[in-house]
């Protein structure tokens, strides 16, 4: 089964070429003890000279609404349908290579020195940045796409095919 999904945002169409996103809720005993969170959205995108993205990710109280939707190429119908309100873009980072990545451990070390440096010590936050920037230089790696976007949103509220989950 082959895939295609597209981000949808003010009217505006971003390929997605890969996608996470996660409901989850705390639990005792197997039994739900809270209510739902979600609506972290981790996207990988091809690069766009739209400066939307750009825009909302340097924008500190910019909301935006949007959908992903999860299209089933041979069949030519809808598999999924992820919807988003009111969501922030809390990472953006866009990676280019001219040249195939053979060694992205040697990247990876000579990210972590130069983000340690520049960035003051919040070990939380650089070790968001270090796992975003190995998500998206090992999706490079491996697909060789040599150009694209990791940007994640955080959504007050996600509808997952018409069922709406308040993040809470």
């Amino acid at each position: 089964m082959s895939f295609k999904a597209t981000l949808t945002i003010e009217g505006k169409t971003f390929d997605v070429l890969q996608c996470t996103h996660t409901l989850s809720q705390k639990y005792e005993r197997g039994r739900p003890v809270s209510g739902i969170r979600g609506g972290v959205i981790i996207l990988i995108l091809g690069s766009t000279d739209d400066d939307l993205l750009g825009d909302w990710a340097t924008g500190p109280t910019a909301k935006k609404n949007g959908e992903i939707v999860f299209d089933r190429i041979d069949q030519r119908s809808v598999l999924q349908k992820l919807e988003f309100q009111d969501a922030y873009a809390t990472f953006y980072f866009e990676f280019m290579s001219s040249y195939n990545l053979t060694n992205t451990d040697a990247v990876f070390e000579a990210l972590a020195e130069t983000l340690s440096t520049d960035i003051v010590k919040e070990n939380l936050f650089l070790e968001r940045v270090m796992n975003n920037t190995k998500t998206i230089i090992r999706f490079a790696e491996r697909t060789r796409v040599s150009n694209c976007i990791l940007i994640r949103l955080s959504a007050a509220k996600i509808k997952l095919d018409g069922i709406d989950h308040q993040n809470t």
